[in-house]
């Protein structure tokens, strides 16, 4: 914590040796207080104008902390709802997720919130059409994984 009582949030993880598939999405939820550089989104108004947009655009990717080739968005609705979530810069999914044995660190925000309650979520890519889910979706039965699982 800071002197100002600014409280930096970083985090690492690893997938498993043995993982099935690759991380290529994480998610955190739910941020509560505003994250330090984040501004209200334009989108909760009726009206807004594309230069509305691009300054919180830009004003989000800027307030994460990102791995290289990676980027983050922060997504909060009317209710003050929040969550972050980074993936690959697009177009990079295939060079730049996370395979089985490896570690990415480098996500973080600053915040004036103490740690709390929340939820963390890995999406993973399967089959040769880089299909999205989280794990508790489970593979498409038509999938080499849904296969192997049920072996």
């Amino acid at each position: 914590m800071s002197e100002r009582g600014i409280i930096t949030y970083r985090y690492t993880f690893a997938n498993g040796a043995k993982a099935k598939q690759e991380i290529s999405g994480f998610a955190l939820e739910p941020i509560v207080n505003p994250i330090m550089g984040e501004i209200s989104s334009p989108l909760l108004l009726q009206n807004f104008r594309q230069a509305d947009l691009d300054a919180y655009f830009a004003a989000t990717v800027a307030a994460l902390a990102s791995p290289v080739e990676w980027r983050g968005s922060i997504n909060r609705n009317i209710f003050d709802k929040c969550w972050i979530y980074w993936m690959p810069k697009h177009g990079k999914l295939d060079t730049n997720s996370v395979y089985a044995g490896r570690t990415l660190s480098g996500f973080g925000f600053n915040s004036l919130d103490l740690p709390g309650m929340g939820e963390a979520r890995m999406d993973g890519l399967f089959g040769e059409n880089e299909i999205f889910g989280f794990p508790d979706d489970g593979p498409l039965q038509d999938s080499a994984v849904f296969d192997e699982l049920n072996s």
